[in-house]
């Protein structure tokens, strides 16, 4: 029996083309509608129908409710115009039997059987486009059974990752790199521990000059390896990687294949996400300047320490020396001066220059005092909270100062940690306003995303409503003190004088987003000069923002936590009874 309508199910699971096409309701008779069309043309049994609808739990009387499901579902196709015999019963079960033509899925396994006979690779490039074009969105979403979404939907899946990577290496031979680069970021962060992915993705950024970046991602794919298998990367990726390191050319490596199978595993630790132009920064400067130092600077919680970390391991073949890595607090806070800070900066003696990091730089005065305990041939990195201006002015160097992740790379960054089953069927929506309550700020949209994980039955719509009635409460988690967004801001105000601390509650109170200095003149109630440096001194500290040519704004994450606790020293306060 065959007809002539057409079904979907690279996509939600539809019937019917053009304006009368319709996408099916969540519920029984998608899932039966999938199951069909997933082996169209044979027969599936009972058993395995059953499966579907209940998993290992059928009800007592699963045939006749079988048997029901299947009436709903020929009733759902006649309203379609499909005629209910299409849906054949046959010994032991259903079949229905549809043209390849009248099915996306079976037009996509034609198109790629016969793609690599159409004699030349651009042929072959455009007809496998042709194929992915006929997905559209997550295959299956609408069909609510665990059988199919954990036994059949990953095959599926793997299927058009593997015509995917067939795109993106004839891309790569055609000298079309650029255009392959967004799929293949997205790939890279939908299959962490995919060695192919990896491979293409780091070939296609080398091939576009961006080694920093390419180096990145093989240092994320061999961490990835090393923590969830126990494995190192593969001879192709190793071999890739000692390419860039040699600065040789573009294209010079064609790395045989080497893989480990999608999904079989899933990331756990947090992986640096974007900040290409300061890793490019960084990198440049290191390059060309070995021995100047670098202060990376920005607000609390903004992925300052994660970032230095990254760009040391990227130039460790520059510093044969290795890697000094430097807490400049103790564990309970407290600033490292004198022999605390020689004890942990002069080590035993390696060949060659090091690179030294020195994280969470207090003030001025201890960035001068270690700086002077570091060889003069020694490369310096500090990350501070403030600015370190005056350090800067005596000693050089160059000073960069990281904001908010871009909206793109605070996507890649809650769906990389979501996991890629979470991230595939994740409402872009709700995860947009996700990211804004968290003020794209890394450690907020971690512990976010940590939330979210935890409860993995609850909608990202809910999670995005617990989140904005109590985003300080929320933004901490539980049993990690330094984990907590407000716990963050303390740390970063706790140097501030009286008056500026004062004068930042007065700002984060007021109304505008964006003041002017006559404003904040009067908001602090001091004259304007005064005005000024006060807020110099708290733009140095990262937590005002200056917006040419003379105003200010604090972030809606700074403004929350410095209305909270200015309420807090309110309730606080012991209070007079006349």
């Amino acid at each position: 029996m065959t007809t002539s309508a057409a079904f979907r199910v690279l996509g939600p699971v539809a019937v019917g083309s053009g304006s009368r096409g319709a996408v099916l309701a969540p519920g029984k008779p998608a899932v039966l509608l999938a199951m069909l069309l997933l082996d169209a043309g044979a027969a599936v049994s009972r058993s395995t129908l059953q499966r579907a609808l209940w998993d290992d739990e059928p009800p007592s009387a699963a045939k006749q409710a079988l048997h029901t499901s299947m009436m709903r579902l020929r009733r759902t196709l006649e309203a379609h115009d499909v005629p209910g015999r299409t849906v054949e019963t046959v010994p032991g079960g259903y079949r229905m039997t549809v043209p390849p033509e009248c099915l996306d899925l079976a037009r996509f396994r034609g198109a790629v059987a016969t793609a690599a006979a159409q004699g030349s690779a651009e042929l072959e490039l455009r007809q496998l486009e042709l194929a992915l074009d006929l997905w559209e969105g997550t295959p299956l979403a609408n069909v609510p059974s665990v059988m199919v979404q954990r036994d059949l939907l990953p095959g599926l899946l793997d299927e058009r990752l593997r015509v995917a990577e067939r795109v993106w290496e004839l891309k790569l031979a055609q000298g079309m790199a650029r255009d392959a680069l967004p799929a293949l970021w997205d790939a890279a962060r939908r299959y962490p521990a995919h060695e192919h992915v990896a491979e293409l993705l780091i070939e296609a950024l080398h091939r576009t000059g961006r080694q920093a970046e390419a180096l990145v991602e093989f240092h994320r794919i061999r961490r990835h390896l090393d923590d969830e298998l126990g494995i190192d990367p593969g001879a192709a990726l190793q071999r890739l990687e000692l390419a860039i390191l040699r600065g040789d050319q573009p294209g010079g490596v064609r790395p045989e294949r080497h893989r480990v199978e999608a999904g079989r595993v899933r990331a756990e630790r947090w992986p640096l996400v974007g900040r290409a132009d300061a890793i490019r920064f960084m990198c440049e400067r290191l390059a060309e300047y070995p021995a100047s130092p670098i202060v990376l600077t920005g607000p609390f919680g903004i992925g300052k320490t994660a970032l230095a970390r990254h760009v040391a391991e990227l130039m460790a073949a520059r510093y044969t020396g290795g890697t000094t890595f430097v807490e400049m607090r103790d564990r309970s806070g407290a600033v490292r001066r004198g022999d605390a800070l020689q004890d942990l900066l002069v080590g035993p003696s390696a060949a060659g220059r090091r690179l030294v990091v020195l994280d969470d730089v207090a003030d001025v005065d201890q960035a001068h005092e270690a700086v002077s305990m570091v060889s003069g041939d020694d490369g310096v990195v500090l990350t501070s909270r403030t600015s370190l201006a005056g350090f800067l002015a005596r000693e050089g160097g160059w000073l960069h100062r990281l904001g908010p992740l871009p909206e793109d790379e605070t996507s890649t960054l809650l769906s990389t940690a979501l996991g890629p089953d979470r991230a595939a069927t994740a409402d872009r929506h709700h995860l947009g306003r996700i990211a804004e309550l968290c003020g794209r700020v890394p450690l907020a949209l971690r512990i976010a995303a940590a939330r979210i994980l935890t409860q993995p039955t609850q909608t990202l719509a809910d999670a995005y409503d617990r989140l904005a009635e109590d985003p300080l409460g929320r933004l901490s988690l539980p049993g990690d003190p330094t984990m907590s967004v407000l716990r963050r801001f303390g740390d970063a105000v706790a140097h501030l004088t009286d008056p500026l601390a004062a004068g930042l509650s007065r700002l984060a109170d007021a109304g505008p987003a964006v003041l002017s200095l006559d404003d904040c003149a009067v908001l602090l109630g001091v004259p304007s000069r005064t005005a000024e440096r006060y807020l110099d001194e708290l733009v140095d500290a990262c937590l005002v923002e200056p917006v040419p040519p003379r105003s200010y704004t604090l972030s809606d994450l700074v403004r929350l936590c410095a209305r909270d606790s200015a309420r807090a020293v309110r309730d606080t306060a012991p209070t007079s009874k006349g």
